[in-house]
Order: C-alpha cells, then sequence, then structure tokens
C-alpha cells in the first residue's frame, strides 16, 4: 500500500480536527430540523418514498439528499436522537470529504495550480480557512444544509475523477449534483478553474455525456413539479433582486457569510476587490463573470447586512457562501500572482466570523434544548413564536402564532420567558 504524501496527511489531520469540532457542535435540533424530523415521523418509508419522487417535500425537488435522510432515519428506527446526530455526521463527512479532495494533489497530476517550494503548505491552510469558516461550519451544525454538503461532495468526487482523467466518472458525479440542490450549475466551472479540462474528442464526450442527461433530466423534472420562478418555488429566483445579490456576495465572501453591519460589508466590499485584483489578469474577468452569474443564481436569497436576531433565519445564510468561497480559493490557488499573501488573508477574515458563529450556534441549540426540557417538565408548553412555527407538537413542545401563549420567545438576545418570567436565559 502506498505510503500517503505529506501534504494528503496534512489536509487528512485538519478534516479530522474539523470533524471533531462538529461533534461538538450536535446539541439539539433547530429550525428546519425539527420540521424535517417531524414530516418523517408522520410518513412511512413507502409514503416518504413516494412524496420525494412524486411531489417536493419542503418546496424543494432535491431528491438524492432527502433520500439519503429517509434511509439514515428508518436504518435508526425512527428514533430522533440517533438519527439527528447520525444526520449531523453525514452532513459534515459530505461537505469536509469534498472539500479534502478539491484542495488534494493526485498522483500524475502535475499542473494543478498547487504551488511547489516555499508555499507548498498554501493549498492546506486555504483548507483550513474553507472548513473553519462560517459557511463551512454552518453546514456542519446544521443537517437541513444536507443539499448543499452533497454539492460538495459530487465536485469533490469529479475533480477527483478529472485529474485520473476518469472523465466518465467525472461526468456522472456531476450529472448527479443537479439533483442535489441547484447550485451545482454554479459548482461547474471548477473544472475550468484547475485547468481540468478533457483533450480529445472521445474524452470531451465522456465528460459531457452524462452531465448534459443529469443537467437537462433535472431541469425538466423540477419544471414539471415547480415552475421556475413561480409561487410555489421556495426561493423563486427573483431576477429584479440580482443587484441586491451582487452586493451581498461582494461584502459577504471575505467572511464567509452575511455581514453584522454595514461597516463590516463596505469592507468586506474592499477586501473581495484586493482579492480581485490579485487575480492574474485573464482570469479577473472571468471572476467578474462568474460573480454575476452567481448574484443571479443567489438572487432573492441573501439578507442585507446590519444588525439581526440571533433566532433568525439569517443566521444560517452563510451556507449559501460555500460554494463561491471555494471557487475564491480555488482560484487563488491556481490564478493568484501573490497566493501566500492572499491565502493568509483569507484565513484571518475567516476564522474570526467562524468563532463567532459557533458561538452563536450553541447558544441558538441551548434554547431548543431547554425548551424541549421545559415542555417535559411542565407536561405541554405551548411558546409564541410566530417567525418559525413548529409543524406538529414534539415532546409537549409547541411553537405557533399564539399571542395568547404565556411563553414567549425573544429572538433578538435568545431568551424564553413566561409571564414576564426568564425561564431560559443565554449565557
Amino acid at each position: 500500500m502506498r505510503m500517503m504524501m505529506p501534504h494528503r496527511l496534512r489536509g487528512a489531520a485538519l478534516l479530522l480536527a474539523w470533524l471533531l469540532l462538529t461533534t461538538w457542535l450536535i446539541q439539539a435540533p433547530v429550525w428546519d430540523e425539527q420540521n424535517m424530523l417531524l414530516w418523517l415521523a408522520r410518513q412511512s418509508f413507502g409514503e416518504a418514498w413516494q412524496a420525494i419522487w412524486l411531489q417536493a417535500p419542503g418546496g424543494v425537488v432535491r431528491p438524492l439528499p432527502q433520500l439519503m435522510v429517509l434511509v439514515i432515519w428508518h436504518a435508526l428506527g425512527g428514533r430522533e436522537y440517533p438519527a439527528f446526530a447520525a444526520l449531523r455526521l453525514v452532513t459534515a463527512a459530505c461537505h469536509g470529504l469534498g472539500v479534502f479532495l478539491l484542495f488534494s494533489r493526485s498522483p500524475g497530476f502535475r499542473d494543478a495550480g498547487f504551488p511547489r517550494e516555499p508555499q507548498r503548505f498554501l493549498p492546506d491552510l486555504l483548507l483550513g480557512a474553507v472548513l473553519f469558516s462560517q459557511s463551512g461550519l454552518a453546514i456542519a451544525g446544521w443537517f437541513a444544509t444536507i443539499y448543499d454538503a452533497m454539492v460538495t461532495l459530487c465536485l469533490g468526487l469529479a475533480i477527483h475523477c478529472a485529474k485520473r482523467r476518469q472523465w466518465l466518472g467525472s461526468g456522472i458525479c456531476l450529472g448527479l449534483g443537479f439533483f442535489c440542490k441547484e447550485s451545482m450549475l454554479l459548482g461547474l466551472v471548477i473544472l475550468p478553474i484547475l485547468g481540468l479540462l478533457p483533450d480529445k474528442r472521445i474524452e470531451r464526450l465522456r465528460l459531457l455525456t452524462p452531465l448534459l442527461a443529469g443537467m437537462l433530466g433535472y431541469a425538466a423534472w423540477r419544471q414539471q413539479r415547480i415552475a421556475l420562478g413561480s409561487a410555489a418555488d421556495l426561493h423563486g429566483f427573483s431576477l429584479h433582486q440580482v443587484s441586491s445579490a451582487a452586493y451581498g456576495l461582494l461584502a459577504g465572501l471575505p467572511f464567509g457569510g452575511v455581514p453584522a453591519n454595514a461597516w463590516l460589508a463596505l469592507a468586506g466590499c474592499v477586501l473581495s476587490l484586493l482579492w480581485w485584483w490579485s487575480l492574474r489578469a485573464p482570469a479577473r474577468l472571468g471572476a467578474v463573470l462568474l460573480w454575476l452569474f452567481a448574484a443571479a443564481l443567489y438572487s432573492g436569497m441573501l439578507p442585507a447586512a446590519g444588525a439581526r436576531p440571533l433566532i433568525h433565519w439569517a443566521h444560517f445564510q452563510g451556507r449559501l457562501f460555500a460554494l463561491p468561497l471555494l471557487l475564491a480559493a480555488l482560484a487563488t490557488l491556481r490564478h493568484g500572482r501573490h497566493p501566500r499573501q492572499t491565502g493568509i488573508m483569507m484565513l484571518m477574515t475567516l476564522l474570526i466570523p467562524g468563532a463567532a458563529f459557533l458561538h452563536d450556534h450553541m447558544r441558538f441549540q441551548q434554547l431548543y434544548r431547554c425548551m424541549a426540557i421545559e415542555a417535559s417538565e411542565r407536561h405541554g408548553l405551548m411558546v409564541h413564536f410566530p417567525e418559525k412555527p413548529l409543524e406538529g407538537e414534539h415532546l409537549g413542545l409547541r411553537i405557533d402564532d399564539a399571542p395568547q401563549a404565556i411563553c414567549r420567545l425573544e429572538p433578538w438576545n435568545g431568551t424564553l420567558t413566561c409571564n414576564g418570567r426568564v425561564i431560559c436565559p443565554m449565557p
């Protein structure tokens, strides 16, 4: 058995450290995780299977991640906590392995943009920055992001095959990625970013045939169930909001998530422009076109920068930066004029927001765990919180638009009060 190369050992050590950190994040199901577990508990395997293929559970048409969730749930006997923990771990493992494969060198593949001396540690630095960023931790700490995680895994496997010139396998992985999430369309540019394009006609056919079959097949199937931009579309993809999404991407990319205030958003724009200027001239035009395309894809999904409640959907929006951040890191690796300096800047700007997200996410989960404990001790608890109702009763806990309820969830500081008395204080 061939000994693993030193750079792979370093990358594997970073991946293992990140996975160990994500196990510490497994505290309590929150937000859409609760509703997904409730939906699974109400369905038999056959009913859920049929709903995934013939309907659009959760308002999305993304069958492969939903099938994985269904299989894990029933494999663990429908027990909530084991299934919840397993889904968190599987989500983290998919994303982590995909990122590891994208930054990993391969035997016999020499022109991958991976620098040699004296910058041999640069891929490891960028790998760590991407994993421990706000976007990486948001995916690992919320199994509702399994769609994003499986897109990353498909991209990593596709690049792994392409480095070995296994173009058919690469095309199959890319084609399957569309059945995980629509953002796979953005991920296709990883091939030209890394210079991984087939030379011969037969190789191009092997790559493009399964890729186009998957992309066009998914597009037709999705359009039948949820027409793009219709009222039934969960996200809508509103083209009139492209300008705000473009600004949001520019402001949030250096931080791997939505900036906390307008000043940080302005600083993010400056840092993004510095990153753009650090690229070689031919890559700058491609970066601009890619930015505009990503803005169209994410239109209507990115909240404005500024102070926002702790218990809020914007808390999870760092996941939307995972793929753009990966593309930026790989472009730095291959097309950067000063990749080491740019990599250090990315590491510094990504790790601090990542640590802040880690702290906030623990508080988020502690609140939901406290509510479940209170519901058990009180033999039932009704909480007024119209921002995110719980679609059913969960262990005696009901969260709904219920002004008559004596208990209220305060989204700004993450506390639960009953009759004006704080029940679940946040540390």
